[in-house]
């Protein structure tokens, strides 16, 4: 795991949750006793699901995301250099 994205999870991870918090409502259960690998499968119905998933897992996580995110031409640049998503096109 890259030591600049575990540094940025660590702190990103509780503002996000606090963000959620307030505007959602957003509670979740955070699960104990993972193995050190682990992988998470999510069924995304929004575009706020991965900040979601990641307030609820401690331990820094890569995500498979839509390679169209890479065209948000400064956001990207931005969002991969704080999580380094790992791109992929649509329907495969």
């Amino acid at each position: 795991m890259n030591k600049r994205h575990k540094y940025f999870y660590e702190i990103f991870r509780p503002l996000v949750y606090l963000f959620l918090k307030i505007k959602f409502g957003y509670k979740c259960k955070k699960p104990d006793n993972l193995p050190e690998n682990y992988i998470v499968l999510a069924n995304h119905n929004t575009d706020w699901d991965a900040l979601f998933v990641a307030s609820a897992f401690k331990k820094q996580m890569y995500f498979v995301a839509s390679e169209h995110i890479a065209r948000w031409d400064h956001w990207y640049k931005l969002v991969n250099y704080l999580v380094e998503p790992i791109l992929r096109p649509k329907g495969t």
